[in-house]
């Protein structure tokens, strides 16, 4: 709710207080298992099938590379869908002036939920997928540092713009793993994304293109 106040980066900003808030309560909860996290995840099943098989001698982690792999492009589909559609036209009303979607009659708050709903429901499918990979899951696998990337992929691959959003994560994902020299700046790397690529380049390194829609005719007899 607090979130509906803020528009922009400004509710980014908000997202990753709120992200630091959660990993904290839970690093303190005991339920959760506090800082060790909670240990023992069974892998993955489907009808009997292991995801430790090993497929064809290759390693067990190829069962999560395909299934994670499917769910990714579910949700480039998903959200190719709703881009353009008439949610995707509305949203988009609303990032481009609140005011005036309101004064059309628009409810952002609705909107804006929709959109939080639907973003997080696909986070939380990769988290569990994740969970069940690696058997253990702490607050400490989701660092300040992770939410900074997710920002930092989204504003240097492009708002609005399915395929840069892919492109700027492909980059950030790749990028550390090729200069590990680095690998203890990256925190200080995305940071300094955060701040130039909204200077000098706003829509990112694609920027969307305005929406094309068909007109229809309608002939109306006198």
């Amino acid at each position: 709710v607090p979130l509906y106040k803020t528009k922009g980066h400004y509710m980014a900003l908000v997202t990753l207080a709120f992200g630091l808030m959660i990993v904290l309560a839970l690093d303190n909860t005991e339920f959760t298992g506090g800082p060790q996290g909670l240990v023992g995840i069974p892998e993955l099943k489907f009808f009997g099938y292991s995801f430790l098989t090993k497929p064809g001698g290759l390693h067990f982690y190829t069962n999560y590379y395909y299934f994670t792999l499917f769910f990714v492009l579910l949700a480039v589909v998903i959200s190719y869908r709703f881009y353009n559609s008439w949610v995707g036209l509305t949203l988009a009303t609303i990032r481009d002036d609140e005011i005036a979607a309101k004064c059309c009659g628009v409810n952002s708050n609705i909107w804006k939920g929709l959109s939080f709903i639907t973003g997080n429901v696909m986070i939380g499918i990769a988290g569990a997928i994740y969970a069940h990979m690696i058997g253990f899951i702490s607050p400490h696998n989701f660092s300040f540092a992770e939410s900074l990337l997710v920002v930092a992929m989204v504003i240097l691959g492009g708002l609005d713009n399915i395929l840069g959003v892919i492109i700027g994560t492909i980059i950030l994902s790749i990028l550390p793993e090729k200069m590990r020299v680095i690998t203890e700046y990256r925190i200080l790397i995305y940071g300094i994304l955060l701040i130039v690529i909204p200077m000098f380049r706003p829509s990112g390194l694609f920027p969307f293109n305005p929406r094309k829609y068909h007109s229809s005719v309608v002939k109306v007899n006198d």
